[in-house]
């Protein structure tokens, strides 16, 4: 590499780049030392060496031509220090960012996710960010997590009373739409933002129920992005996911 431009997100290279690599292409850049057969790595930060391995869960060797791990030659020549390898990775977030304005296709802006997740292949990058800001538009998600914290937490009996039916198998695995006026024997903690929610002893109360029926509804919309609550059990049921949290049986 002779030259990195981070204005026009241009990398100028003295000499061919891997065979096969075309316009689109992610490049991992290894190295840090300007010794012959090694280059900068401007992905995350990561060095590698060779054309194999993993980088980020993704198999290097499986992506050919979308996700090359080739090494760029310097031939020694000059010293690649810190701010080259910052000023590649920074050419790489712009580029995440003319994905969305293309609207990529997630198997190349996203291929260690689509690895995972082939039902997102063909879905573009901006297309999918469309439909989960719609998911959390539509549910009014900043004003529900709001009142839900807000909302009146009722006491029913001791934690450690409530944490003793659980340890004692007292206990109901009750669905989310049943979840309403029952006492919890877990704690329930949305993540984010990593806050409990209620803890053993408290009762549900119909906000907070709520947002848990917009996480399921949310889970089960886009799989591979799923809203992690502490507390809830997933389940199957008929074929189809269910979800429960563990309270204390009712008498």
């Amino acid at each position: 590499i002779s030259f990195v431009d981070p204005v026009t997100q241009t990398v100028f290279s003295a000499g061919a780049l891997p065979t096969g690599t075309t316009t689109g292409d992610i490049l991992v850049i290894q190295g840090a030392t300007g010794s012959a057969g090694s280059s900068v790595y401007g992905k995350d930060y990561w060095i590698q060496n060779g054309n194999v391995g993993t980088k980020g869960g993704v198999d290097i060797s499986q992506y050919p031509g979308r996700f090359s791990s080739a090494t760029i030659n310097f031939g020694g020549a000059g010293t690649i220090v810190n701010s080259t390898a910052q000023r590649v990775q920074s050419i790489r977030m712009r580029a995440m960012g003319d994905d969305y304005d293309k609207n990529e296709p997630l198997w190349r802006a996203m291929p260690e996710f689509v690895a995972k997740h082939p039902r997102y292949e063909m879905i573009g990058l901006r297309d999918l960010c469309e439909q989960i800001h719609g998911i959390y538009k539509a549910n009014d998600v900043a004003r529900l997590t709001t009142e839900m914290y807000l909302s009146i937490m009722e006491p029913a009996m001791k934690p450690a009373d409530a944490f003793a039916r659980m340890a004692h198998r007292e206990i109901d695995r009750v669905p989310i739409d049943e979840l309403e006026g029952r006492i919890t024997s877990v704690l329930l903690t949305p993540y984010p933002p990593g806050i409990p929610l209620l803890i053993p002893g408290e009762i549900f109360n119909s906000t907070i129920v709520r947002y848990l029926k917009f996480a399921r509804e949310f889970n089960d919309s886009f799989p591979g992005f799923e809203s992690d609550i502490h507390g809830l059990v997933k389940g199957g049921e008929n074929g189809k996911t269910r979800y429960y949290v563990d309270c204390v049986k009712s008498v």
